[in-house]
């Protein structure tokens, strides 16, 4: 599985179902169905103190990563499939 950033499809990272259940978990999603979340400095916030494994670590450094490569953005929608 992989996560994208959805505005120019450009892929953020690889992710495993540990990684997956963790964002779910720690992220509002628009709906039961939608496979997207919106990332946020908050987000961030909230992923790296809730973060434990080395796993949960390395998502969350690959999206502030994409993050502030969004340049001038206050967030960032990504999609996994």
């Amino acid at each position: 599985m992989k996560i994208y950033n959805m505005r120019n499809n450009k892929e953020i990272a690889s992710i495993n179902k540990i990684q997956l259940d963790f964002l779910k978990k720690n992220l509002l999603k628009n709906g039961e169905s939608d496979e997207d979340f919106y990332i946020t400095n908050k987000s961030i916030t909230i992923l790296t103190e809730n973060a434990v494994s080395e796993e949960e670590k390395e998502i969350v450094e690959s999206l502030k990563t994409a993050l502030i490569n969004e340049l001038g953005k206050a967030g960032m929608d990504i999609y996994y499939e």
